[in-house]
């Protein structure tokens, strides 16, 4: 074991020359970034807020907020910097920007809100990363499984969650079975990390940290960090014009989903007036079902385009399966990105969820017919080396009658008409389907885990066991008290919990979106801008005043 590990710290290091030498490069050739409006922007955004923030006094006594800008995508940058201009007006709080250190275009843009406090971020040296691969081959010489690297943490900081994410996603591998070179490497990325942010925060107190991607390195261990210390976390969730905010205040919560959704919140509405919240929870899950609004996933707003006319008397012909026997539909999902965002899972990634619910169906007796729809963003196979999800299925699967891919020329929307239950690992299928009555089995923890609409084993024996109990399960639909359960926690995630933001609007949230659109439109907004008209400032400010979890309409 020792020879093995000492082979894989060789690997190790030998590849971070490789990295280091090739980051050194990109780096001296990476072109500023250019946007034909964003001087523009600067000006008026500047002036904006010495207008719109005169009462700030600038005193070196005021509380901090931290704003974090990882990301590097100027609308998640622009819309943190939104909510930290607020806090600062409600409390006259100094803001504080972290940044990468070569992160200029994150400088200036910050800077045009008149934020001239920076911490950077530095670059792990080659000498730091040879001390910090020693200290992670002593820490991983005494883990004997991946499972035991997942639960790696010191004190209150999980280290092993955050990695084996951040290795799924940069590497394209959806899975792993055995410890190898890169998680040296990753692990001393993150060992880096958690030493940067002991000096920061032991030197520097913040009474807020505004932080909305919380999953990987380096920000999910920055984020533990500020809450052991104790500091308000924001996150943004939706937009990019409808936007909700979520605060975390306990390092209990240091794993639970930004949209986890809190049991208390749907009793309140169920006792308050059940059928006006059920009926807004259908009205909303309706529309996005029948492309009349747009899904919270960019993603899967692509489910509920409509293309034809085919109905599900067709689909049933083109699958040649009998209409009378039950259904269960298997919601897949993109096997290298969400495999960390809720508190546990009873599966070790989505890949292994995939092929261990596949194997067990395929030995069952043919009593149900099994359809797995693979999800809309199978974006990693970018990477030369990544599966996708319809590859699993064809090499477990093969041909069976009664286990089958959801053909795409079909309408995602018959979903709805054919499914009698619905499995997921983690998914938005687990609360959307039971909307209209569909039972629904998750494969682990999920924002709506617990709400009393859903079948969530806690551990493979209960999962399996379900799977197992499929046609009985299949043939039952939801009690009227379920289906309003689950109607009003989709209405209060999808709607009661986000606002249209009047500085925000609908921009595309990717890194090849165009900035001078991005730019333009944030010049009009903010020429436009009337603080009276302004919901979202007022129900953020009772949102902090009362510590609630939620930013909520009602």
């Amino acid at each position: 074991m020792l020879i093995k590990n000492i082979f894989l710290l060789t690997q190790a290091i030998a590849y971070s020359f490789l990295f280091h030498i090739k980051t050194f490069l990109k780096n001296q050739s990476n072109k500023s970034f250019i946007s034909r409006n964003f001087d523009k922007f600067v000006k008026l955004n500047s002036s904006f807020w010495k207008i719109n923030n005169q009462n700030y006094t600038n005193n070196k006594d005021n509380k901090n907020i931290l704003i974090t800008n990882f990301v590097h995508q100027p609308v998640y940058t622009y819309t943190e910097l939104l909510i930290s201009k607020y806090i600062q007006n409600f409390y006259d709080y100094n803001i504080f920007g972290l940044i990468d250190t070569e992160d200029e275009f994150g400088e200036k843009l910050i800077k045009s809100f008149n934020v001239d406090n920076f911490f950077y971020y530095p670059n792990i040296s080659m000498f730091q990363r040879c001390f910090f691969l020693l200290k992670a081959f002593k820490i991983i010489n005494n883990l004997k499984t991946i499972d035991q690297f997942i639960n790696l943490s010191k004190g209150e900081v999980n280290f092993g969650r955050c990695v084996y994410d951040h290795l799924i996603r940069n590497t394209g591998i959806a899975s792993f079975n055995k410890i190898n070179f890169k998680f040296y490497f990753f692990l001393s990325d993150a060992l880096f990390c958690n030493n940067f942010c002991i000096n920061l925060f032991s030197k520097n107190k913040f009474e807020y940290m505004i932080m909305s991607e919380t999953q990987f390195l380096p920000s999910n261990i920055i984020f533990q960090h500020a809450l052991k210390k104790k500091i308000k976390v924001i996150s943004r969730v939706g937009g990019a014009k409808e936007i909700g905010i979520t605060l975390v205040d306990s390092i209990k919560d240091k794993y639970a989903s930004n949209i986890k959704i809190k049991k208390s919140s749907i009793e309140k509405l169920y006792i308050e007036d059940r059928k006006l919240f059920s009926d807004k929870g259908l009205d909303a899950i309706s529309k996005i079902f029948y492309n009349k609004t747009k899904h919270w996933d960019a993603f899967s707003n692509k489910n509920f385009i409509k293309s034809n006319n085919l109905n599900a008397d067709d689909l049933y012909n083109f699958l040649n399966w009998n209409k009378s026997q039950k259904t269960c539909v298997i919601f897949g999902h993109n096997l290298l990105d969400g495999n960390y965002v809720e508190s546990w899972r009873i599966f070790r990634d989505n890949l292994t969820w995939l092929r261990e619910t596949l194997m067990f169906i395929k030995n069952l007796n043919p009593e149900v017919n099994w359809l797995y729809k693979e999800h809309p963003s199978e974006y990693g196979l970018k990477f030369s080396h990544a599966i996708s999800s319809i590859t699993v299925f064809n090499e477990i699967i093969g041909s069976q009658d009664n286990i089958k891919i959801f053909p795409k020329k079909f309408n995602t929307i018959l979903l709805k008409d054919v499914a009698n239950c619905v499995l997921t690992s983690q998914g938005s299928a687990g609360i959307e389907y039971p909307c209209f009555g569909t039972p629904s089995i998750t494969g682990g923890d999920s924002f709506y885990n617990g709400l009393g609409f859903s079948h969530n084993p806690e551990n493979k024996d209960q999962y399996f066991s379900l799977l197992a109990n499929m046609p009985k399960i299949a043939s039952k639909k939801l009690t009227p008290d379920q289906v309003d359960l689950a109607r009003i926690s989709f209405y209060f995630y999808n709607k009661a919990t986000k606002l249209d933001h009047p500085l925000l609007d609908d921009y595309e949230i990717t890194k090849e979106s165009d900035f001078n659109i991005f730019f333009d439109k944030s010049i009009d907004l903010i020429s436009k801008y009337k603080e009276e008209d302004d919901i979202f400032k007022r129900r953020l400010k009772i949102q902090l005043e009362n510590i609630d979890r939620h930013l909520t309409v009602i």
